[in-house]
């Protein structure tokens, strides 16, 4: 007796899940469930790097990785980079100098 009251209730389920569903395309119900865990996998992407960096980091990050791709912000970003390489290579040839200068 109770198997088919379990078989009935597992019919009428079935039932009522293909009527709802049938007001659907095929081809949304396969492309939710995919899209819902693109969107998950991003989430916990940004999550995880808020985490590892913090929110400041990350979004500092996020916004220089943005404005790079503006034509001319990368090339001007890197000379500027280049810049500061020189100056530095320069001060530590300075420091360099004056230390085996007060050693000898």
């Amino acid at each position: 007796m109770d198997f088919s009251c379990a078989k009935l209730f597992l019919i009428r389920s079935r039932a009522s899940a293909n009527s709802f569903l049938s007001q659907y395309e095929p081809l949304t119900l396969l492309i939710a469930p995919l899209l819902t865990l693109l969107v998950a996998r991003i989430l916990q992407s940004i999550f995880s790097a808020v985490h590892d960096k913090g929110l400041k980091q990350t979004v500092i990050g996020f916004f220089m990785s943005w404005i790079k791709l503006v034509p001319g912000v990368n090339s001007y970003i890197e000379a500027q980079k280049q810049k500061v390489r020189c100056i530095t290579l320069a001060f530590d040839l300075i420091f360099i100098r004056f230390f085996f200068k007060l050693l000898s």
